[in-house]
C-alpha cells in the first residue's frame, strides 16, 4: 500500500509544496504525535481530526482527506469490529456526513473513495487496528459499500 502512518520531518515538508500546504491546512505534521497518514508518491493525506466525546458518539470520528482533486471532510461511525485469524481485524465504518471546500465540486468520485478507503485501512485505529498487522475495511455510504 502506498499510504503510511509516518512522520515527515519539517525540512522534507518544506521541499514539497503539497505537504507544506496540507500541513498548514490541517495544522498538523509538526510533531511525531500528529495523526496523519501520508501517500508521498501520489501527494495524498488523511488526517484524523476528532472523535466523539459522548457515550452515544464514542464510535464517531472526523477525518480530513486532501489530494489533487480537493479537500474532503467526513465523519464515520465505527459499526462493527471483528478479530479474524492471523492478526487481521475486520472493521465496518458508515460514512455519516461528507463535505468539501467547494459545494460546486460535489461528492468525492468513486476513485477518490477508493483512495480514502485505502488510507483508512492503513491508519492505525487507536486500540483496535494498532493491535493487528492487517485490516479489512468495509466502508458504507448511503447503505452501499464503497
Amino acid at each position: 500500500m502506498a499510504f503510511k502512518n509516518e512522520y515527515i520531518p519539517p525540512i522534507e515538508q518544506e521541499t514539497s509544496e503539497f505537504f507544506k500546504k496540507a500541513r498548514e491546512t490541517l495544522k498538523t505534521g509538526y510533531s511525531r504525535l500528529d495523526n496523519w497518514t501520508v501517500d508521498r508518491e501520489n501527494n495524498r493525506v488523511l488526517n484524523w481530526s476528532a472523535g466523539g466525546r459522548e457515550y452515544e458518539t464514542r464510535n464517531d470520528e472526523g477525518w480530513t482527506y486532501i489530494d489533487s482533486t480537493g479537500r474532503y471532510s467526513f465523519w464515520t461511525r465505527k459499526d462493527f469490529v471483528e478479530a479474524l485469524p492471523q492478526q487481521v481485524v475486520s472493521i465496518t465504518r458508515t460514512i455519516i456526513t461528507v463535505w468539501q471546500d467547494s459545494y460546486l465540486a460535489g461528492m468525492p468520485s468513486k476513485e477518490t473513495w477508493g483512495h480514502i478507503k485505502e488510507a483508512l485501512e492503513t491508519t492505525k485505529d487507536s486500540g483496535v487496528r494498532s493491535n493487528y498487522s492487517d485490516c479489512k475495511l468495509t466502508l458504507i455510504l448511503n447503505g452501499e459499500a464503497v
